[in-house]
This record gives structure tokens, C-alpha cells and sequence, in this order.
């Protein structure tokens, strides 16, 4: 009961906060929490106070907005049509949507984005992610700041559920050093976020209508034209089928990373120890052992072997916390942690620079 009241006094804070800001949307739902967990008879006083001032917000927009529709219909016979469009009779009241949008926007904390305090817990911020992401998503809000606003939720709600990120948020704010290297790394787009909520492919639609734009645009400019690169296909093809593979073999065919009959020599990288495979025959004369060329060779190998392997992890651990999320569950911290063989990768260069320095 303790914890409750100590939540409930939280959420209070806050109404109190919004009611001072004229945000009576806000301060009720947080007065309502904080009622529900642990009714007084202050809470209750400032929640009807709360109600008023929404009831009285709400009566005097429905005025206005009556009071701007019959000025419009009584002096409709005496205004062009050029001069009703939008640009030259501007909306001073801005949509719901575009209210959201700019709530989020606006806002100077991820908590302030999601509507929570920062005591809150990670259910609660996933049931309030979950409300704003259905109402700020760019398919089901119009406004043309939803895109931005839905991005920026997506952040918020990632970093206040990362343990460490949001250890590292609450110390230095978002302009702090790791978590503007968490942004960097994030491994989930606010898309994939959405979906392993709500299950579904939101990109399908609209893929499909900017695939039946383009198509129908193409065949349009397409008609009774004939591309001067057309004459060109068959010279790309022949480039494309016979010419590049010849060339990329000669270059690729120095090593593999599994044994075959002609590659059967193993070979280890005296750096980071990635094992390969040479052609017995031509390796040792062109890449003899500590000699320039054999390091320039294993800087390749290391490149390659550690370029995949970041992106399979970085894959593997996106696959890992999309997997947790659509089952309603915390991602362990490490999983946001950037892969060991990321950051092998993004010291290789200066390893070997280091290295051979070093007279190797």
C-alpha cells in the first residue's frame, strides 16, 4: 500500500505540473492513476477541478470553431474561390493530429514524450508507447509532422525500456555521450517496433500504392518512347554475365573461408587469429610469410571475415529483442550492447596500423 501511495503522489506531482501548463488532457489521465491506486480526497478535488476545466476547454473550442464556421457560410457570396484555398485562409486551429504531433515534438524529456514519470515502470511505458504509436503512426495520422513524432516516440520508449540506457538518460539527458551512441546503435527502426507490438506489416499498403504510382507513371512516360539506353542493354549484359565475374574472380580467389581441393592450405591471421584457406601452389611465392603483402592480405581476410560477422550479430541480436518485444517481454541489456566483432571491426585498421609500426 506504501508503494501505492508513493506512485500515486508521483502521478499527482505530475498533474499538477500539466494543470499549470494548461495540458488538462494530461493532468487526467495521471490524476485518474494516481486516484485509482490511492484515492484521497485531495486527488478527487483536483480531478473534478480537472474535469471542469476540460469541459469548459472543450465548450469554448466547439464556439469558436461554430463561431468560424457561420462567419465562413455569411460571407461565402462575397469571397472567391482562389481566395478560400488553404494558403490564403489558414487554419489558425490546428488538428488533433497535428496537436499530438506537436505535443511530442515539443517535448524536453523522453518522459514527457510518453507520458509517464520517471518512476514509472516499463509496463507502464509500454502500454503508453502502444497508445501514442497507434495514434502517431504516418498511416493512421494524416498530420505531416507524424512521421518525425512516431520516430521520436520509438526512441523514447527504447531507451526508457534498456535498463543501462536509461540509467545513462536519466544521469546526462539525451544529449549525454552513451546515449547518444545508443541512438546510433539502435537496433530495432520504430517500423519493426510497431509491428512486433501490433503484428502487422503497416508497410504493406503503401508499399503497394507507391508500387502502382510509380508503375502507372512509367508506363505513361513510356508510351510512344523509346529509351536511347536501350541500345546499351546488350553491351551491360555482356559486362554484367561475362566481363565483371572474370574480374571480381581474379580478385576474391586469393582466399576462402572454407577448404576445397584447391584451397586446402589453412592459414591463420596472426592478428585476430581468422582462420582461412590458400591455394598451396601460388600463395606462398606471392604472400611470402612477414613480408608486407602476406599483412595487406590478412587485413583483407580479417575485413571480410569480421565485416560479415558484425552484421550477422547485429541481425542476430535485432532478432533477439524484436522476438522479446512481440511477446510482451524486457530485452536482457546486452542485447544492446555493439557486438564484439563490431567492435573488433572498427579497430582493425589501427590494430594493424599499430602493428606493423611495431616492425612485425
Amino acid at each position: 500500500m506504501d508503494a501505492n501511495r508513493e506512485d500515486a503522489y508521483v502521478c499527482f506531482k505530475v498533474a499538477k505540473t500539466a494543470m499549470l501548463r494548461q495540458d488538462y488532457t494530461k493532468a487526467l489521465k495521471f490524476l485518474k492513476k494516481a486516484n485509482s491506486m490511492y484515492p484521497t480526497p485531495e486527488f478527487k478535488h483536483l480531478l473534478d477541478e480537472c474535469l471542469n476545466k476540460l469541459s469548459h476547454s472543450e465548450q469554448s473550442r466547439e464556439y469558436r470553431d461554430h463561431s468560424h464556421d457561420s462567419s465562413n457560410r455569411s460571407t461565402s457570396g462575397n469571397v472567391n474561390t482562389a481566395d478560400r484555398s488553404p494558403q490564403n485562409n489558414p487554419d489558425t486551429t490546428p488538428s488533433e493530429h497535428d496537436k499530438l504531433c506537436r505535443r511530442v515534438l515539443s517535448a524536453k524529456t523522453y518522459y514527457e514524450v510518453l507520458l509517464v514519470a520517471r518512476e514509472d515502470s516499463v509496463d507502464t511505458i509500454k502500454r503508453s508507447y502502444k497508445k501514442l504509436a497507434l495514434k502517431l503512426h504516418p498511416d493512421k495520422n494524416p498530420s505531416h509532422l507524424a512521421s518525425e513524432a512516431f520516430k521520436k516516440v520509438s526512441t523514447a520508449f527504447q531507451c526508457l525500456t534498456n535498463p543501462k540506457s536509461r540509467e545513462h538518460y536519466d544521469m546526462y539527458g539525451e544529449d549525454g555521450p552513451e546515449t547518444q551512441t545508443a541512438h546510433r546503435e539502435q537496433f530495432v527502426t520504430p517500423e519493426q517496433l510497431f509491428e512486433a507490438f501490433f503484428g502487422l506489416n503497416v508497410n504493406h499498403n503503401r508499399m503497394h500504392r507507391n508500387f502502382v504510382y510509380t508503375r502507372r507513371a512509367n508506363d505513361n512516360r513510356l508510351v510512344g518512347q523509346t529509351s536511347p539506353l536501350s541500345q546499351l542493354i546488350p553491351l551491360f549484359l555482356l559486362f554484367l554475365f561475362i566481363i565483371l565475374p572474370s574480374l571480381l574472380t581474379s580478385r576474391t580467389a586469393e582466399f576462402q573461408f572454407e577448404k576445397s581441393s584447391k584451397f586446402s592450405q589453412k592459414e591463420t591471421t596472426v592478428i585476430n587469429g581468422v582462420v582461412y584457406y590458400v591455394d598451396p601452389t601460388k600463395f606462398p611465392q606471392k604472400y611470402p610469410p612477414k613480408s608486407q603483402q602476406r599483412l595487406r592480405m590478412e587485413y583483407e581476410v580479417d575485413y571480410a571475415f569480421f565485416d560479415y560477422k558484425c552484421s550477422a550479430d547485429r541481425k542476430e541480436s535485432q532478432r533477439k529483442i524484436y522476438s522479446y518485444l512481440s511477446s510482451f517481454k524486457n530485452p536482457p541489456s546486452e542485447l544492446y550492447d555493439t557486438p564484439k566483432s563490431c567492435v573488433t571491426l572498427g579497430r582493425l585498421r589501427r590494430d594493424y596500423s599499430d602493428f606493423m609500426n611495431g616492425g612485425f
